[in-house]
């Protein structure tokens, strides 16, 4: 995502060992090492031990966000976590100059992420995994923790037309595996009122979810919070 013109940088450093991620009463988000104060909103928890003496030594990796990057940056944050890698974090407000940051990885947009001084502009698995490596922090492969995604179905019928046609497309171009339900038949229909409270389609369930309607921004939220991988390749 690109910025608006000026801005002045609120920094949030998360230093090896520290177990608290939380919201403070700016809406910024902290991380540290001890309980965060009894004003903070969504506290969680978090075990980033996995390090080693040994990475303390690698170059620094330092990750930019800003508060409305939600998805891409929720999935660039998730690229360190589920590795195990410290990292500082930079949020840039939408309100304030981009001169430090087009400084240190020579562009305006967000996520962006600097190993040592290699600097990488905008969410890429693979290369973002690749400079990681590259830097010593292990592979991504023996650092990647497997976890079971929920189901994916779409319930959709033969009347439906274009919506129902843009979500398959759609959950296709994501590559997220779905089950596909045709709600034609009486039994069909009355199984989604007892799922949904009604009979409107498209209806998208991932687990125990359901989203009625259909609404990219909707679907992909839904999806990245259920652990698909919706952020651009």
């Amino acid at each position: 995502m690109r910025l608006a013109p000026a801005l002045l940088f609120a920094w949030c450093a998360l230093a090896w060992g520290q177990q608290y991620r939380w919201v403070d009463e700016q809406g910024r988000v902290q991380y540290s090492d001890v309980p965060p104060p009894a004003s903070a909103r969504n506290v969680q928890r978090k075990n980033l031990g996995g390090g080693t003496r040994q990475q303390a030594a690698l170059p620094p990796v330092t990750l930019y966000t800003a508060p409305n990057c939600e998805l891409p940056c929720r999935d660039a944050r998730r690229v360190l976590e589920d590795r195990g890698i410290p990292f500082t974090e930079i949020s840039v407000p939408d309100e304030v100059p981009l001169a430090e940051l087009k400084r240190a990885t020579g562009a305006e947009r967000i996520p962006a992420l600097l190993v040592g001084s290699e600097a990488l502009v905008g969410l890429s698995l693979k290369a973002w995994n690749a400079a990681l490596d590259s830097a010593g922090y292990g592979t991504a492969r023996a650092a990647a923790k497997p976890k079971a995604l929920p189901p994916v179905s779409l319930y959709t019928n033969s009347e439906c037309g274009a919506p129902c046609a843009e979500a398959r497309s759609y959950l296709q171009t994501l590559r997220v595996p779905f089950t596909e339900v045709s709600v034609d038949d009486p039994a069909a229909i009355a199984k989604l009122q007892d799922l949904t409270g009604q009979q409107k389609v498209p209806t998208l369930t991932v687990g125990k979810v359901v989203q009625r309607g259909y609404d990219t921004g909707l679907y992909a939220r839904l999806l990245g919070d259920a652990g698909y991988p919706v952020a651009s390749k």
